[in-house]
């Protein structure tokens, strides 16, 4: 039976849907819809950050927080590694749906920001006509992005790994780790980081299988 052309690049599609999803909802996130949320923020009052249990008792790792911007690879490799590529990609498509719940939470309803004296020094960078905020505003996300990259990962490949007991060990640990590194660098509220365990884990979990019938649907081509 004669291949037709499009039937021999259909392989491709678990690699390019997911990141193509995520890259272009983190597109629209970052470039469109960070900027109009911030510009609405910057016109209402003023507000305090309100009461965190964690940021009072936890220890203070402000001055560290550029270290969460790599918390994500660890679980991510791992994931790579132990769980194998094909089976790791539809998590980007999961984290394209939990950027877009984030989207519409912090669009919604406006909080105020975790940082002090935010509207003071906060300025975002311009790219021509555009103006690009990569690292937030002055105003609450809702849910942390970097908590829900590791922990997207970690409930991931702790479950899906063929070596389950040991990965639910070391990955649990590490989560659990990062996510109190996220609260105490105070980039975050303490629920902003609760809210991503639970939504990546629903997310993981419920709609996995979902996400997963690209590949499916490619491997069922490729023997066409």
């Amino acid at each position: 039976m004669t291949v037709s052309a499009t039937s021999q690049y259909r392989w491709l599609l678990p690699w390019l849907v997911p990141l193509f999803s995520y890259l272009v909802v983190g597109v629209i996130d970052q470039v469109f819809w960070l900027p109009w949320v911030e510009r609405v923020a910057r016109a209402l009052p003023p507000d305090d950050p309100l009461f965190d249990w964690g940021h009072v008792h936890l220890p203070d790792f402000n001055h560290l927080s550029y270290i969460g911007d790599f918390l994500p690879l660890f679980p991510l490799l791992y994931s790579l590694f132990f769980v194998g590529v094909h089976k790791t990609l539809p998590c980007f498509t999961l984290l394209a749906i939990g950027v877009l719940i984030r989207m519409f939470s912090y669009g919604m309803t406006i909080l105020p920001t975790v940082v002090p004296r935010c509207r003071e020094a906060w300025h975002s960078q311009h790219l021509g006509p555009l103006e690009l905020d990569f690292v937030g505003g002055c105003f609450d996300l809702v849910f942390s992005g970097h908590t829900l990259w590791v922990w997207m990962f970690v409930h991931h490949a702790a479950w899906r790994s063929k070596h389950r007991l040991p990965s639910i060990l070391i990955l649990y640990s590490y989560g659990i780790a990062a996510a109190v590194f996220v609260a105490a660098s105070k980039m975050h509220y303490s629920v902003d980081v609760f809210l991503s365990v639970v939504i990546s884990g629903l997310l993981c979990f419920g709609f996995y299988d979902k996400v997963g019938f690209i590949d499916e649907y490619a491997m069922k081509s490729k023997h066409m």
